[in-house]
Order: C-alpha cells, then sequence, then structure tokens
C-alpha cells in the first residue's frame, strides 16, 4: 500500500537519512512476568477459540472468521500474487526532499 506524502513534508526536507533507521532500538520486548501470562493464558484461548468455531449455535460468519484466524496462525498467511502486465514498464518517481511543487510540477 503506497502512503501518501503531504506537500509540507517534501518542502521540509524532514526524511530519515541514508542508511538511518527511524528505530534503531527495535521492537521494545515483552517484560518476562507479561511474557509468561501470555504462554499460560495461551492454551485456554486456542481451546476457546477451537470450540466457538465447533459449536454450531454460533454465527456462521463468526465462525468462519474464527476458522481463518486459526488457518493463518497454523499454516501462515497465503501468499498474495502480483498480476499485472510484464511486459510493460515500469515507471518510478522519486521525490527529492528538497524538491518543491507547485502546481502540480515538480522542480528539483
Amino acid at each position: 500500500m503506497a502512503r501518501k506524502v503531504s506537500k509540507k513534508f517534501i518542502e521540509s526536507g524532514n526524511r530519515w537519512k541514508k542508511g538511518e533507521s527511524g528505530n534503531p532500538g527495535g521492537r521494545p520486548k515483552l517484560p518476562a512476568d507479561v511474557r509468561e501470562a501470555l504462554s499460560l493464558a495461551a492454551p485456554d484461548a486456542l481451546r476457546f477459540l477451537v470450540d466457538f468455531y465447533q459449536n454450531p449455535k454460533n454465527p456462521p460468519n463468526e465462525r468462519s472468521k474464527v476458522a481463518m484466524y486459526l488457518v493463518d496462525k497454523y499454516y501462515g498467511k497465503t501468499p498474495q500474487p502480483i498480476c499485472g502486465d510484464l511486459n510493460t514498464t515500469l515507471k518510478i518517481v522519486v521525490l527529492d526532499a528538497n524538491a518543491k511543487i507547485e502546481d502540480g510540477v515538480i522542480d528539483v
């Protein structure tokens, strides 16, 4: 999914420097007590989801969502193919951080 970048953002030059990370420390780790609590609750949560799926009294669309969630977690999400004509030219536009945009025209 393409990210929308505002004209103000482009003109401000507010971008990461080449080779610089926006999150150098990475994702914070869960505290040990929280990780332990989640691992203890996981079997009950799984049992709840399976019971919900197997109960015919639950709405079919909700059972279907649970089934898809369980399949995705067990097998992993299926790869999404990229369709298109491979014989066409791909046009890539790279904007300079210092570029100015006026009336839809980019002045670099």
